[in-house]
C-alpha cells in the first residue's frame, strides 16, 4: 500500500509540477502503471484550475421520439444543442480533457446542477456528475475503470455501461449531453477504449427525468444502444476488447441493499442469459432500449421491446410476438400477462415466468378485426410490495391485398452480418415494384433505392459501419422488413 501511495504521489507531482512536453511523458507512465495493474484503485488527480466549481446546463424544450418495430431508434440525434462534457473536473489517468473536445481516459466533470429533481430509490437528487467511463455518480466523482458487479456499498451510480472508456483516439467519438426542464440526455458517441484503442466503438445513451417529461413514458429512467463493439479495457485484463473483467449495465444507490443489474458483458455475439447468470456477449445491447423506473424501492419488471406503437397488417397475415421483462432486483419472478380484447386467432405459444421472463404469441390477422385493434401486456413482480409494468399495443388490420400466394417474394439478404457487401436477391415477385430502405439506429434513412434488378449489391462503402433496419416496399402494401448487420 505504501508503494501504491508513493507511486500516486509522484505522479499527481509530475503531472502538474512540469512543462507540457513532461506532462506527456507522465501521462505516458500513468498509462503504463495502469496497465500493470499497479495504480491504485482510489488514485485520483483533481484539477484544481477549473474555473467553475458548477456547471448549469442549457436548457431546451423536451422532444417526444417515435420508435420503429424491428429496431430500436431511441437514439437522440447529436445536435447543436448538445454540449460537450468537459472532462477536467477529477480523474485517474489521462487528463484532465482540453477543450474543445476534452479527449480523456478515466475523467469525471464538475459537479452539475441537474434542471429538476431526480428520484431515486426513494430520495431526491439535483446534482450529479459525468464520467467518461459510461455511467453517472451523485455525491463524488468516480474514476474507478474497472467495473464491479451490484450491489456496492461504496458510490451511487447509474450505469449504461460501466467500463473503461477512452476517447484519446483519434478515432474514438466523444461525450455529449443536453438538458432541459425535465431531462437529462448523455451520450457516449462512439468512444474507445483503454489504452488508446479506436477501431472498436461503443455508442450508448442514458436519460434521466423529473418523471413526468414523455421522453421516457411510464419510468424516470432510460438506457439506449447503438452499436456496441467492445467491452473491457487492457487494464481490465481485456484482450483486443474483450475478456477480463465484464462491463456492468445497472444502478446503484451504494448502501448495499437498493440496486438493479441488466447484465454483465465480457464478449462478442447475442448470448444472454438474464441479469444475474452467466456473463453476457456486447452485440445483445445493440438497438436496445431499457425504459423503467428508478424511483421507487422494488423498481417495476423492464421490458426488452422497441415501444413500437402500431404493426401493420392485412387479413390472413401471420405476425409474431416475443415479449421480454426481466426483473432487475435479484431472485425475483416475474409474470407475463396478455389481454388481447376482441382480437380473434390470438394464440399464446409459450409463457416463461422467471427473473427473465418470455412470452411467444402469434397472430393470424381476422377479416372480423378490420380496422385498428388494442391489446394489453403486463408484467408483475413478486417483490415487496409486488410492482407491475404494463403497456398497449396497437394493431392495424387492412383488407387483404390482390396479392396470390405465389407473389410473395423469398428475400435473401447475404452475408448478414455484412463484411463488404451483401446481396439482396428477390424470388417470385416482379422486382421493379420494389423499394428498398435503410435506416440506422437514429431513425435516420442511410439509404433509398427504387430497385432495377432482382439482385442488387449492397456495399459497405455506401453506408458505412453500424446496425440497419432494412424495409422492402411495394405499391400494393408488401412491407417487409429486418436488421442488417455491417461489421
Amino acid at each position: 500500500m505504501k508503494k501504491h501511495f508513493l507511486i500516486a504521489t509522484i505522479l499527481v507531482f509530475s503531472l502538474f509540477a512540469f512543462s507540457q512536453s513532461s506532462q506527456l511523458n507522465n501521462q505516458f507512465q500513468i498509462d503504463q502503471t495502469k496497465l500493470s495493474g499497479n495504480l491504485p484503485v482510489d488514485f485520483q488527480i483533481v484539477n484544481s484550475q477549473v474555473a467553475s466549481p458548477v456547471i448549469y446546463p442549457r436548457i431546451y424544450n423536451s422532444v417526444n421520439r417515435m420508435q420503429s418495430a424491428n429496431i430500436c431508434n431511441c437514439m437522440i440525434p447529436i445536435d447543436t444543442t448538445f454540449t460537450i462534457v468537459q472532462f477536467d473536473g477529477s480523474g485517474g489517468s489521462g487528463g484532465p480533457g482540453v477543450p474543445p473536445e476534452y479527449r480523456n481516459d478515466d475523467w469525471s466533470s464538475v459537479q452539475m446542477m441537474l434542471p429538476f429533481t431526480f428520484c431515486y430509490f426513494g430520495q431526491s437528487y439535483n446534482t450529479f456528475y459525468i464520467n467518461n467511463n459510461g455511467n453517472i455518480s451523485i455525491d463524488v466523482a468516480y474514476s474507478t475503470f474497472t467495473a464491479n458487479s451490484f450491489p456496492d456499498a461504496s458510490f451511487k451510480m447509474i450505469a449504461p455501461f460501466w467500463a473503461d472508456a477512452d476517447t484519446r483516439g483519434p478515432l474514438s467519438g466523444l461525450v455529449y449531453y443536453k438538458a432541459t426542464a425535465s431531462s437529462l440526455i448523455i451520450i457516449w458517441d462512439h468512444v474507445g477504449y483503454f489504452s488508446n484503442h479506436d477501431s472498436l466503438r461503443n455508442t450508448c445513451q442514458l436519460i434521466i427525468t423529473d418523471s413526468q417529461d414523455p421522453l421516457v413514458p411510464n419510468g424516470n429512467t432510460s438506457f439506449c444502444y447503438g452499436d456496441m463493439q467492445w467491452s473491457t479495457g487492457d487494464a481490465s485484463g481485456g484482450l483486443n476488447g474483450f475478456g477480463g473483467t465484464p462491463a456492468t449495465v445497472g444502478a446503484n444507490l451504494g448502501d448495499g441493499i437498493n440496486y438493479i443489474q441488466f447484465g454483465l458483458f465480457d464478449q462478442p455475439g447475442g448470448n444472454y442469459d438474464g441479469p444475474y447468470n452467466l456473463n453476457d456477449g456486447i452485440d445483445w445491447l445493440d438497438s436496445a432500449n431499457f425504459i423503467f423506473d428508478l424511483c421507487p424501492a422494488n423498481v417495476p419488471p423492464v421490458s426488452i421491446d422497441c415501444m413500437s406503437d402500431t404493426v401493420l397488417l392485412h387479413v390472413m397475415d401471420t405476425q409474431d410476438f416475443d415479449y421480454y421483462f426481466m426483473a432487475p432486483e435479484p431472485n425475483q419472478n416475474t409474470v407475463i400477462n396478455l389481454q388481447v380484447g376482441s382480437l380473434n386467432n390470438f394464440t399464446i405459444l409459450s409463457n416463461d415466468s422467471g427473473n427473465f421472463a418470455h412470452l411467444s404469441a402469434r397472430l393470424i390477422a381476422d377479416q372480423s378485426n378490420i380496422g385498428y385493434n388494442t391489446f394489453t401486456i403486463s408484467a408483475t413482480d413478486n417483490g415487496s410490495p409486488p410492482a407491475t409494468t404494463t403497456f398497449s399495443r396497437v394493431i392495424e388490420i387492412l383488407p387483404a391485398t390482390s396479392i396470390s400466394k405465389e407473389e410473395v417474394p423469398q428475400i435473401s439478404f447475404l452475408p448478414n452480418p455484412m463484411l463488404d457487401e451483401s446481396i439482396l436477391t428477390i424470388k417470385d415477385y416482379p422486382f421493379q415494384n420494389v423499394t428498398l430502405q435503410l435506416t440506422d439506429v437514429t431513425g435516420r434513412i442511410v439509404f433509398l433505392k427504387k430497385l432495377d434488378s432482382a439482385i442488387t449489391i449492397l456495399s459497405k462503402k455506401d453506408i458505412g459501419q453500424g446496425l440497419y433496419l432494412y424495409q422492402l416496399t411495394n405499391k400494393n402494401g408488401l412491407n417487409m422488413s429486418g436488421k442488417l448487420m455491417v461489421n
